[in-house]
């Protein structure tokens, strides 16, 4: 697993990285399959906790854009907790836009905007 520190959290990097189509909050199948495998790992590892959070690009309203990535990472959440990661070590929350990590003002960066990490946290 890619983990690279943030803090006192780590990132966990993914081979496909959990990035939507616009408007959307569906994981696509490769992405599914590769999450079944980090939820394996992480239980066996026995993570204390996985936060989820979700993001959007900046277009529509501040509402609808936490709303959507609320949804979005919900959706991983589903994932994992599917693939045998226990519900009680995990939280998933949605950030909107607020938290960009490319540039809102073109259509490249948007959609590496719209994404959804995996922070995890170990005691």
């Amino acid at each position: 697993m890619n983990f690279s520190p943030e803090g006192d959290d780590w990132y966990l990097s993914l081979p496909v990285p959990l990035l939507f189509e616009f408007g959307r909050d569906v994981v696509g199948e490769g992405a599914r399959q590769s999450l079944g495998g980090v939820a394996r790992q992480l239980t066996e590892l026995d993570v204390a906790r996985v936060l989820v959070r979700g993001h959007t690009d900046n277009i529509g309203s501040h509402e609808f854009n936490l709303a959507l990535s609320k949804r979005r990472a919900d959706a991983v959440a589903r994932v994992l907790t599917d693939s045998g990661f226990p519900v009680a070590r995990l939280d998933s929350r949605g950030l909107g836009y607020a938290v960009p990590v490319a540039d809102n003002g073109t259509e490249e960066g948007r959609a590496q905007n719209r994404r959804v990490v995996i922070i995890v946290q170990i005691d």
